[in-house]
């Protein structure tokens, strides 16, 4: 399954020859992420834009960043349920982002479960993410239905502990 996100806030969902459009407003239908709040950090704004209108639609309350500085910044005063970050961002990357991150203590939000996104998909790159303390390693394009449940199953998984 693939999901092509659009900038019309339309996605297709691809299932082998068959595909099937929904509209990002019925998101919540699918998963719903009612009460989490995902930190969003990305440095294309068009993309931020999209990913958190998609992720808002699903019903969750989400905190956006186009940078790691404005993501370590928006931590505080509450932490997030979970962080959802891009790798490939000028300055301070993905991996050095979320190594900043997990040196903050847990009040502060340095034991928030991470997603990282990135277009590289190499079995060294994930081990990489990992390395850095990311719990999962999404590659573009996103699969958008996929990732609204890895979030949910991150969050629930946090809460048992």
């Amino acid at each position: 399954m693939c999901v092509i996100l659009t900038s019309s806030l339309v996605a297709t969902e691809k299932l082998g020859n068959r595909s099937h459009s929904f509209r990002s407003s019925d998101l919540h239908r699918w998963v719903s992420l009612a009460g989490l709040r995902v930190l969003v950090v990305e440095d294309d704004v068009e993309q931020l834009e999209l990913l958190s209108s998609l992720l808002e639609h699903a019903n969750a309350e989400v905190v956006s960043a186009t940078s790691a500085e404005q993501a370590i910044q928006k931590l505080a005063p509450r932490a997030p349920d979970v962080i959802v970050s891009d790798i490939n961002m000028p300055e301070c990357d993905g991996y050095q982002f979320l190594r900043r991150v997990r040196s903050r203590s847990v009040e502060d939000g340095g034991a928030t479960p991470a997603i990282a996104l990135t277009g590289k998909t190499s079995a060294a790159d994930q081990t990489r993410a990992f390395l850095a303390g990311f719990q999962l390693h999404f590659s573009k394009p996103l699969r958008l239905v996929e990732l609204l449940v890895a979030i949910r199953g991150l969050c629930e998984v946090t809460r048992r502990r």
